[in-house]
């Protein structure tokens, strides 16, 4: 009984909007297998087939299943914003505890290399990599990773710049605790909290850079299912053709996932 109530509590804890994020990402995984649907089947005979019982967003150009379609894409779009988002996490942190730990001639390194890294833009970064390393799946993790690293490392910075003369790290190193320990035990968890509450945040802007490219034509390969590659391919469908299932709903789940990020972001900040 106390079981059943401590799991009520938690799930009365927990905001719709994660509950939403949570069975969108587990439908991205089982749904197409459970139906049987393949995103990348085309069916000639099926352009353009309007939204149906069996073909719930209807298809598109091809004849593919634009509801397989969408829903695989969120498992690609989610799987880059994760994977860019531990690699900036893991680099910008680092970076950041170097500076805001020993301060001194490495932090200001690390703060001016920040100041260049961000004074340029994200989209023209990402179109000189892209353009040298070619499209996929990696170099776009890569592309959203490098904007996302001096953010990431500022942040840890601040925090350990405050807390490198606490009292609890004085006490340390008055009873012989090394230094590199005291990084990783007393200040590097203290800096973790505030990039880890903004990893969210940063997912949803990962995912609208990832469509951004995509839109532009330097993500994710054809036939792969994107949010922005379908968006992109359904534009030309609206203007001449008046078909409007290829874009609405490759847009509004875009717009929905971001959204629902977002506010599971400003929720751990505000419970941080």
């Amino acid at each position: 009984m106390a079981l059943i109530k401590s799991v009520s509590r938690f799930i009365a804890s927990v905001p719709i909007y994660m509950w939403l994020l949570f069975i969108l990402l587990c439908a991205s995984f089982v749904l197409n297998p459970l139906l049987g649907r393949d995103p990348n089947r085309t069916d000639t005979s099926e352009v353009y087939t309007p939204p149906s019982l069996a073909h719930p967003f209807g298809t598109d150009s091809s004849g593919r299943d634009v509801f397989a379609r969408v829903i695989a894409a969120v498992k690609l779009d989610m799987g880059i914003a994760v994977g860019s988002g531990i690699l900036a996490f893991l680099v910008g942190t680092l970076l950041g505890a170097v500076a805001g730990y020993i301060g001194s001639l490495p932090d200001t390194i690390v703060m001016r290399l920040f100041d260049v890294w961000q004074s340029i833009p994200g989209l023209l970064l990402g179109l000189l990599v892209l353009s040298v390393a070619g499209k996929g799946i990696a170099p776009l993790v890569g592309v959203i990773a490098l904007i996302n690293i001096p953010v990431y490392g500022r942040m840890t910075r601040a925090e350990l710049a405050v807390q490198r003369n606490a009292a609890v790290v004085d006490s340390a190193r008055l009873s012989g605790v090394p230094e590199w320990r005291i990084l990783l035990v007393y200040l590097l968890p203290q800096g973790f909290s505030s990039a880890l509450a903004y990893f969210p945040v940063q997912a949803g802007f990962a995912i609208s850079v990832a469509a951004g490219f995509g839109f532009i034509g330097l993500g994710v390969s054809p036939p792969t299912a994107e949010w922005g590659a379908m968006i992109a391919a359904g534009i030309s469908d609206l203007l001449f053709l008046n078909v409007w299932w290829t874009t609405l709903f490759p847009g509004a789940f875009l717009a929905l996932t971001i959204l629902l990020l977002y506010r599971m972001g400003d929720w751990l900040m505000r419970h941080d």
